[in-house]
């Protein structure tokens, strides 16, 4: 896919759950389950987020453009969007 193409709303808030899924608001209103164990195999980074502490600072990145955990982990909107699971 081709994301150029792709407009995704700027991510308002982000709200860690359990089993290590993350609940996003996207500023039109959509709001999307997106489960950040996979990231855990791909990248080694991930593996911070075991810690609880941690994992419940997930906030939007500047001006909404992602999801931050610190400086070294963060996740694109456009995986979120792509890959969420909306909810009502």
């Amino acid at each position: 896919m081709d994301i150029t193409k792709t407009y995704v709303p700027n991510i308002i808030a982000v709200v860690p759950q359990d089993n290590l899924v993350i609940k996003v608001a996207f500023a039109d209103g959509t709001v999307k389950l997106h489960d950040v164990k996979p990231y855990l195999k791909k990248f080694k980074v991930f593996e911070q987020l075991l810690d609880q502490e941690l994992f419940s600072k997930a906030s939007p990145g500047e001006c909404g453009l992602g999801v931050v955990w610190n400086d070294t982990i963060d996740i694109s909107p456009y995986d979120i969007w792509e890959a969420g699971i909306p909810i009502a």
